[in-house]
């Protein structure tokens, strides 16, 4: 039993982000943490092999699991299966169309998606879309390989007329892998 992580093309693979976050979630959730209350419905944004969205099952009434390619979806799948997670969903989302966006929630979840500059408005908008209610918020997990790249998102986050915060990790840092220096979280919601 354990995680389901495959080796291949981007979202199969187990990424850096997703070990941080979800290590530093599941541990830290109910001790202060990062903020993640427990209990809550959350929605994954390009959930790859589903390693943050299973760590955060235990601690979540519901967890729905989304990513664009169907071999990303399958390799998901399989760790919600192998974990034999009961309250996980795994679903179909292509930024580019958030109108299918899932069900209603209370937290978004996201770790390593800032890569491609070209797909950010699209992340922004269906972020915006799934923070419906003012309570509702986003947690961005980036590991910046690119500054540039992580500016554009800060860029797009601002005309998507969405807040954010940087969040302290060093509450956390005990868990990050050494040698990777540039790890970033921010805490996103509506203006």
């Amino acid at each position: 039993s354990g995680i389901n992580a495959e080796y291949g093309s981007s979202g199969i693979n187990a990424e850096y982000g997703d070990v941080q976050m979800g290590t530093a979630k599941g541990s830290a959730a109910g001790q202060g943490g990062v903020g993640i209350q427990v209990n809550r419905r959350v929605v994954e944004l390009g959930c790859g092999v589903g390693l943050l969205g299973a760590s955060l099952a235990p601690f979540s009434s519901h967890v729905t699991m989304t990513d664009h390619h169907s071999s990303v979806l399958e390799s998901a799948r399989k760790t919600v299966e192998v974990n034999k997670l009961e309250n996980v969903d795994v679903v179909g989302l292509d930024w580019r169309n958030p109108s299918t966006v899932v069900e209603e929630c209370d937290i978004v979840v996201a770790a390593d998606v800032v890569f491609d500059p070209a797909l950010l408005p699209d992340l922004c908008k269906t972020i915006k879309l799934l923070l419906k209610r003012p309570d509702n918020v986003c947690f961005l997990f980036s590991t910046v390989r690119n500054s540039a790249t992580y500016e554009c998102m800060l860029h797009c986050l601002s005309q998507s007329e969405l807040k954010y915060d940087a969040v302290d990790v060093t509450s956390v840092e005990h868990y990050l892998v050494k040698g990777v220096n540039d790890v970033r979280l921010l805490k996103i919601s509506r203006c």
